[in-house]
């Protein structure tokens, strides 16, 4: 790795803090952005694989690949993050003991490149979608619960960000004492003699624009922005158990495995008549969301909703949701509020009491905007991530 090119957010520990135990943790999948300073790959550091690491990909495909190391790694051989539509074949991968050879990586806090350091600019979801891998390569599925170390905090995300002393981090070695790593002198070559450079003693103090490749032009190349800002109007529609195959599609698309309902999930919910589904249609007719849920008794949330029908409560007082979904290219196009407001609407004909849901923490504000109260953290385990329980309760006479 060649550390000249290393600055800024690049230099900072690959740690998110733990808001249960509060301290930091390490997270090697939360890789800064650094959208200005391409194309040197050197400007990330230490990346989460040693060979092959793929970021914002779409149509990859990977024929007849062979990773090895000399002295063993314990880093993935390959790493995907924002990967779409990929295929891998005959791969040969290395790995250390108890290492998978092949991390999927799904980040809860990213914004549109350029943004994403600007304070209550709004987070969406990056992941893994419809990548194809030989059958006997491992998979760990890695999730990013953070923005990258160094972003600002505001409404969306609280948690401190800056891994420095002032906030509670500490190296375990003092930086004078921690002896040099083997990406220094790779052990298969022979080492040099003679005094070894400190940069920080060469250090000149004269200000100089710290700017390398393209971040000096006016108009700066390599980088990428969405006009976000779009709106989509779409048509809700009542959808049935004929449907579940698409409807399980674009669960697939939106959630983690560990998440996402399956097929026969939905087929399940389906004979319930407690349980609802709208799904949200552009105009061409796509389905490019849905959002659904059952009626319960009680104004919570309980995990076991979402895989025993039998405890659903046809026309019971309270409607749960079990999910908003968007697939991402419409995300961020105001199509989820259009989603929740027909959905808390629908509710209230039917004279209920209140929608409960729980969500993740960016996804706050969304449900928050649309009229819900945060309950507290749930006692949620669902995908064994964090959850908030936030409750809609309609006033008598709406």
């Amino acid at each position: 790795m060649n550390t000249f090119f290393l600055k800024n957010e690049g230099l900072l520990p690959r740690v998110d803090w733990d808001e249960k135990t509060k301290s930091w943790k390490d997270d090697p999948y939360n890789v800064p952005e650094l959208p200005t300073s391409y194309p040197e790959p050197s400007i990330f550091g230490i990346l989460p694989a040693y060979g092959f690491y793929a970021r914002h990909v779409k149509g990859l495909e990977v024929k007849g690949l062979s990773i090895s190391f000399e002295k063993e790694d314990t880093r993935h051989a390959i790493v995907l993050d924002d990967v779409a539509d990929a295929s891998f074949e005959d791969l040969s991968l290395q790995t250390a003991k108890e290492t998978q050879e092949v991390a999927f990586v799904t980040s809860m806090y990213k914004r549109p490149a350029n943004l994403e350091y600007v304070p209550d600019q709004p987070y969406h979801m990056t992941t893994i979608t419809n990548v194809t891998l030989p059958e006997n390569i491992s998979v760990k599925l890695a999730t990013v619960e953070a923005p990258a170390p160094g972003t600002p905090r505001d409404s969306f995300y609280s948690c401190p960000t800056l891994p420095i002393p002032e906030n509670g981090y500490r190296y375990q070695k003092e930086t004078d004492v921690y002896p040099l790593p083997l990406t220094v002198f790779p052990p298969f070559e022979n080492r040099t003699t003679g005094k070894t450079r400190n940069p920080a003693e060469e250090t000149s103090r004269k200000e100089v624009p710290g700017m390398i490749y393209n971040e000096g032009l006016a108009q700066r190349e390599y980088t990428v922005y969405r006009d976000h800002g779009k709106h989509v109007s779409v048509t809700m529609k009542k959808m049935t158990k004929e449907q579940v195959g698409e409807i399980a599609a674009v669960e697939r698309a939106c959630f983690l495995p560990a998440e996402a309902a399956s097929e026969k999930d939905f087929e399940e919910r389906f004979s319930s008549p407690a349980f609802v589904c709208y799904g949200a249609y552009n105009e061409e007719g796509e389905l490019i969301g849905f959002i659904d849920g059952a009626s319960y008794d009680k104004p919570e949330l309980p995990d076991e909703l979402y895989h025993d029908t039998t405890k659903l409560v046809e026309n019971g007082p309270w409607q749960t949701v079990f999910g908003v979904n968007v697939i991402a290219r419409y995300r961020r196009m105001g199509v989820a509020g259009q989603m929740v407001r027909h959905y808390v609407e629908e509710s209230r004909k039917r004279g209920q009491d209140g929608v409960v849901l729980t969500c993740k923490d960016h996804l706050r504000p969304l449900y928050e905007k649309a009229g819900f109260i945060w309950q507290g953290v749930s006692a949620s385990t669902h995908g064994g991530v964090k959850w908030n329980d936030m409750l809609l309760r309609f006033r008598k006479g709406e």
